[in-house]
Order: structure tokens, then C-alpha cells, then sequence
């Protein structure tokens, strides 16, 4: 119901005005991406996971540096900050360990590959795990900061 001139047996009525046109941009009926996340059917139970729409047409082609250098005038607590920032959003978006285990590869991936020192990055991610509960159990915290880092 998607005007408010549609009602249904109940009397719940439609949210748009009848003059609004609306287009359905999403290209898929199974999931629903909004802001930076995906939302979809896992068997009968919905998840979500991180979605960058960097990582798709058109965007995709255009060149883009994410992260401050590691020289820059920043403090150094405040450039590692990042790790801590972009784990809580992988964390509270990201339901599975799977999706978490891959988002945050592709994220360590590229802020080491802006020259930070491969130590303090999983020191901070180290430091993350062991205080923030996520969605799925971490036995053992350093084999999965392991895992996570590329």
C-alpha cells in the first residue's frame, strides 16, 4: 500500500501522496540495500551486512583514497581511532561472522596498505575484540585477530 488512496480491509492506508510518483530502484526483490547496509533473507530468518556503494557501479571506477597517511598531523590515537570506529559499525551491522570476518579484511587491507605499522593496527583490534561483545562468540581472541588481519 503505498498511497494513502489505497486502504486495505483494515482500514491501514498507503504512506505517499496519489501526485508522488515513486520508481523502484532496487534491482533485486530478495534484498534491500540502505545507507550502508544490506538487508536479506537468510533462509527465514532476515540479516544484514556492511554495503558500500563504492564497491559498485559507477563508483566503483572512481579512484579514492579512504584513510589519512600515517604522517600526517593527526594524532596517532585519532588515526588508529578509525580501526575502533569502522569495527563497531562492522559489529552492529554484521549479524554473521562470515560477513564481519570479510569486511573487516577489506578494511585492514586498505588502511595497512596506507603504511600503518601491521603491530599497532592488531594491537587495536586486539584491544577491540577482547572489549566489545559482537553478535557470534570469539573463543580464542588471538586466532581470530589472525584471521581478520591480511
Amino acid at each position: 500500500y503505498l498511497y494513502t488512496s489505497q486502504v486495505d480491509d483494515t482500514g491501514i492506508r498507503g504512506i505517499y501522496p496519489d501526485f508522488l510518483t515513486l520508481k523502484c530502484e532496487q534491482e533485486s526483490d530478495k534484498e534491500v540495500s540502505f545507507l550502508d547496509v544490506l538487508i536479506f533473507r537468510d533462509k527465514d530468518v532476515f540479516m544484514s551486512k556492511i554495503y558500500d556503494k563504492r564497491e559498485h557501479p559507477p563508483l566503483s571506477r572512481v579512484d579514492q583514497v579512504k584513510y589519512p597517511h600515517p604522517s600526517c598531523f593527526l594524532s596517532t590515537r585519532s588515526k588508529l581511532g578509525i580501526i575502533t570506529s569502522r569495527f563497531h559499525a562492522f559489529g552492529r551491522i554484521c549479524l554473521r561472522r562470515v560477513d564481519f570476518v570479510e569486511r573487516a579484511r577489506i578494511f585492514l587491507k586498505e588502511f595497512l596498505a596506507r603504511g600503518y605499522s601491521r603491530s599497532s593496527v592488531a594491537s587495536m583490534v586486539k584491544r577491540f575484540i577482547r572489549k566489545v561483545p559482537l553478535e557470534f562468540p570469539v573463543p580464542k581472541v588471538g586466532s581470530f585477530v589472525k584471521m581478520l588481519m591480511p
